[in-house]
């Protein structure tokens, strides 16, 4: 997930600066080897000089590689025929974050933006033999340090808010301070031959019954002018258009008309249609100058916010059908330098866990552009942030043409993804303003022009920059829109609800505060033993040591998880139980929410919870660990988010069963409730046929229970419920009691059928007694889909396990449930 800037401003013959390159400390004599691109934390571990930065206490002790200037070389010579080319240029892309870039000793640029490209002409400097290109970075925090003191009066979010660059690298309540410098994408030079096209995307303007308007949007650059003449494929169509290239930015804009389009639609709505597209641009003589390539969704997407009967709506349109979105906070999934694996597997895996939509949170970075084509490719929808989070950021003319830059990029780069539905300021700078006492210790007149550099940004120049350029896309200024302590933040917009952390509201009411559109909730949890002892020495490996305190940026979270895990679930009593049980916890707690939300279905018409993933070995909210592994989190979205969903729910001595379908079209489905107790007895059973459509909610049966209540020990009753519908079929186990106070029996598990895969292995896994949130054990090479899995008597589970171990017997599985962590003290 490598931020990648230019995917379309590298010409046919550029020239890539992949090898060769050194690093130093400035007051180094010698230079070393080194990779790129990396971060200087990266560079330093693989080459054994310092130690894992994720190790207890590396994190404190490595804030001196951010004290130093880092440099950085190459050395390359142009291509035999450079001398014919008419302009030779330098390409740079995601230099992290103050450089200054030198060739041949010639100071060509100075950078202060991770999240900006540059085009650089260089011929006056290019020598016919060897050239060396140095790039000398500034230490990021000293630095920041000078510019913050410069700045009229302290903004909120402090020094970080002068630096463009990733904001969560400067430490946050889920990651660890590591702001030492990056080099995220490699520099190179392209020879150009009378044209350079700078940017090529397709918008999708209008869509009728039997075609769809679009938009051909390009940017040529000559230093002359001339005719050229296009030819765009888009499938088996091809269309033709004249054209005048000129300066840089000179947008050349064309419309046209294609018959009877296939439309892209989000998973589970329809297809997700691609088309390929080819472009050429031919001289006036037709000769060939450039060709390029790229996809094409054809689709609308709109944000409504109408007002209504209850105060105004949040939902997403897409090709005019409204549309649940279900998804979660996606954060970097590195704190030093992007792994490097594959978007297209993490992204698929999304959609086979049945998500629509991502959130690319503002603290982050803006992905690769092999992220959005896997999102397009998947139909994964992405709610995009702009780079801005929890702060008030300067105002100034230099800063704001600097961001205003920086977002023009990103905008024309993502406009031609079919999977971009909404672009948004920040993430809670106006809640914090409003709600976390910021403007206290400011003067009126700070306050004033704080708040009128906020609006210059936020509310002027990125909007407008989105209209202009955006693709029809819609735009907020921030989310939310209302915090949890504004009345209105049920009613109107999109809200973070963090009453179940902060505030140690029970899950329970998690349940009743259903807003509009929920962008952020969440809760904390462990992630796997497995994942903690690569990083946490064996005599460590204790909830209380120091070691593991380091992997808690919270400030009590570990107290808040404890007094949550307390109200219903066994105590935790060493780190293997408090890393089921808090993950236990955090599964069954936010289901309560996701569920009411889909049940509220067209009142709310999205859930993304916080959050998706992880950037470090540490605890925090995320559903899935550092490294890849699903926690019970995500494994409960899998069923949560699944398109049918049917639920039991009891309010007091009240049962209520509800199925809400986000299908795009009306089908059957088959539903059986029964009641029964932990030992098999059976005190009710109800089964209907009911048809069911994509647009509302159905409640099937509400009944009073209190007479079966009565019959056995509550501790003891289940709540069953199965559904079918196609060739789709799933169930859902409800007690009537928190878990910890459940009267579950010993189950006997029983593997059958065990079978070698392709991936590992596959095999049916029974219980003999009704088992809750069984885990199978993984290790560093196995990871079991389900797990976490409710289990009943007569209906075995086909658990696929991923190895790439090729001997393997069933003896060797580990297997725990609730009643295990009941009774561990027994």
């Amino acid at each position: 997930m490598s931020l990648t800037a230019f995917q379309f401003l590298i010409a046919q013959d550029d020239m890539r600066l992949i090898t060769g390159w050194q690093y130093k400390a400035k007051e180094d004599q010698d230079w070393k080897d080194c990779q790129l691109p990396s971060s200087i934390y990266s560079i330093l571990e693989s080459q054994g000089l310092i130690p894992n930065p994720y190790l207890p206490g590396q994190e404190g002790i490595l804030q001196w590689v951010d004290q130093k200037t880092w440099m950085f070389r190459a050395f390359f010579q142009p291509d035999s025929s450079w001398k014919n080319n008419e302009k030779t240029e330098l390409l740079l892309s995601g230099l992290d974050v103050f450089a200054e870039v030198r060739l041949n000793g010639m100071t060509v640029v100075k950078t202060e933006n991770a999240f900006r490209s540059w085009t650089i002409p260089i011929d006056p400097w290019l020598k016919s033999d060897s050239n060396e290109l140095l790039i000398i970075f500034q230490p990021t925090f000293p630095e920041c340090i000078q510019r913050f003191k410069k700045l009229t009066a302290p903004l909120p979010g402090e020094e970080r808010v002068v630096a463009r660059t990733a904001q969560f690298r400067f430490g946050w309540d889920f990651a660890p301070r590591f702001t030492g410098c990056a080099i995220r994408q490699l520099p190179a030079i392209r020879h150009t031959r009378n044209i350079a096209l700078e940017n090529f995307r397709i918008h999708t303007l209008q869509i009728q019954e039997d075609q769809a308007e679009l938009e051909l949007i390009l940017n040529l650059r000559t230093e002359y002018s001339d005719t050229c003449f296009i030819q765009l494929i888009i499938g088996q169509d091809s269309f033709y258009f004249s054209g005048q290239s000129g300066n840089l930015m000179k947008e050349q804009r064309m419309r046209l008309t294609l018959r009877n389009p296939k439309l892209w639609w989000p998973s589970g709505q329809g297809s997700q249609h691609l088309y390929n597209c080819h472009l050429n641009i031919y001289n006036s003589d037709g000769v060939p100058l450039v060709s390029r390539t790229r996809t094409l969704g054809i689709r609308t997407i709109r944000l409504i916010q109408e007002p209504d009967e209850y105060g105004s709506s949040f939902q997403f349109m897409v090709n005019d059908r409204p549309v649940f979105m279900k998804g979660a906070n996606l954060v970097p999934d590195d704190a030093l330098s992007p792994l490097h694996t594959d978007p297209e597997v993490f992204i698929r895996s999304l959609q086979e866990s049945h998500f629509n939509m991502i959130r690319i949170w503002g603290g982050g970075t803006y992905e690769s552009d092999s992220f959005y084509q896997a999102c397009d490719q998947y139909g994964i929808l992405v709610w995009q942030d702009f780079m801005f989070a929890c702060a008030m950021y300067p105002g100034d003319d230099h800063f704001l043409e600097n961001v205003r830059e920086e977002a023009l990029q990103q905008i024309t780069r993502l406009s031609g993804y079919a999977c971009i539905a909404l672009w948004c300021g920040n993430n809670e700078n106006h809640e914090g303003w409003e709600r976390w006492g910021w403007q206290l210790t400011l003067t009126p007149k700070s306050r004033k022009r704080i708040w009128g550099d906020y609006e210059k940004l936020f509310l002027d120049i990125l909007p407008g920059l989105v209209s202009s350029y955006g693709n029809q896309c819609s735009y907020v200024d921030s989310s939310p829109k209302f915090g949890r302590g504004d009345s209105r933040f049920k009613k109107e917009g999109d809200a973070h609800d963090w009453g179940i952390w902060h505030d140690g509201l029970p899950f329970s009411e998690f349940a009743k505060r259903v807003p509009r559109f929920l962008s952020e909730a969440g809760f904390q949890s462990l992630p796997s033993v497995e994942i903690l002892s690569r990083y946490i020495p064996d005599q460590d490996l204790q909830i209380d040591s120091d070691a593991m305190k380091t992997r808690q940026k919270h400030r009590i979270g570990f107290n808040i998880m404890s007094d949550y895990i307390s109200r219903d679930l066994p105590e935790p009593k060493d780190v293997p139980s408090w890393s089921y049980l808090s993950q236990i916890n955090q599964a069954e707690g936010m289901a309560l929410g996701i569920k009411a939300h889909r049940l509220a279905k067209p009142y709310c018409m999205g859930t993304l919870y916080w959050q998706l993933n992880d950037c470090w070995p540490g605890i925090s909210w995320s559903g899935i660990e550092y490294g890849g592994r699903w926690k019970a989190m995500h494994h409960k979205a899998y069923h949560l988010y699944q398109p049918v969903l049917c639920t039991a729910q009891i309010k007091e001595k009240q049962l209520e069963l509800s199925v809400v379908s986000d299908l795009p079209h009306a089908d059957s489905i088959q539903v059986k409730l029964r009641i029964l107790d932990s030992e098999g007895r059976e005190f009710y059973s109800w089964a209907t046929q009911a048809l069911i459509s994509a647009d509302l909610p159905v409640r099937l049966l509400a009944m009073d229970i209190s007479e079966i209540m009565e019959l056995t020990k509550i501790s003891k009753i289940f709540v069953l419920t199965e559904w079918a519908y196609g060739s789709q079929s799933d169930y859902e186990l409800v007690p009537l009691v928190p878990l910890k106070e459940v009267a579950f029996k010993k189950a006997n598990f029983t593997i059958q059928d065990f079978k070698q895969t392709p991936n590992g292995f596959e095999f049916l896994l029974s219980t003999d007694q009704i088992a809750k949130s069984v885990y199978l054990g993984e290790t560093s090479d196995w990871r079991f889909y389900p797990n976490f899995i409710d289990l009943i008597p007569g209906r075995p589970m086909v658990v696929k396990l991923f190895t790439s171990s090729q001997q393997l017997t069933p003896d060797e599985l580990k297997i725990q449930s609730i009643f295990d962590f009941q009774n561990q003290n027994k």
